[in-house]
């Protein structure tokens, strides 16, 4: 038996050994391009499912925005709305104050005794000549006739005076 040539047989797979190294280099070639294909793809999808998630995130941010935005405002009202309400609560009370300062004053003008006067003739006509009338500590005074009373104390009328006049000081707010 005779011993195989190692360069003859070398020489005779050559042309099988080219072949399949060409064959070799297309099928990696193929999976290569069906890798680098796929890799595209998925990159597209990707890119596409993060756009969608940025693009609903915009849209949420914008929604909690105009949420956050609407209860800012609605607070803010109400505060505003609170402080409004507070200013003329305050100036309310300061012109109660002072219309019953002002009523009280009264006592100490010349004219009292005629309007005293005055409010003890009205209490006669209201209850009757026979009416007890008591001068009050604040000016004015109070008048009883049996069970009925009458107030005409200088405070009982600038509270009266106030209270009738309030529904016309509510038009000062409009």
């Amino acid at each position: 038996m005779s011993g195989l040539d190692p360069d003859r047989a070398a020489a005779a797979l050559g042309p099988v050994r080219a072949e399949l190294l060409r064959r070799a280099n297309a099928d990696a070639e193929k999976v290569i391009a069906a890798a680098q294909s796929d890799a595209q793809r998925v990159v597209e999808e990707a890119t596409r499912t993060a756009n969608q998630m940025l693009d609903r995130a915009r849209a949420a941010g914008k929604a909690a925005g105009a949420r956050l935005a609407a209860n800012e405002e609605v607070a803010l009202r109400r505060g505003l709305r609170r402080d409004v309400l507070a200013a003329r609560d305050g100036a309310y009370r300061l012109w109660r104050q002072r219309a019953g300062e002002a009523v009280l004053a009264l006592r100490d003008d010349p004219r009292y005794p005629q309007w005293r006067a005055a409010l003890v003739d009205i209490a006669h006509a209201t209850l009757g000549d026979d009416a007890q009338v008591t001068e009050d500590a604040t000016g004015g005074v109070h008048a009883e006739k049996d069970s009925r009373r009458i107030d005409l104390s200088l405070s009982a009328i600038a509270t009266r005076t106030v209270d009738e006049a309030a529904a016309e000081a509510e038009s000062l707010w409009s």
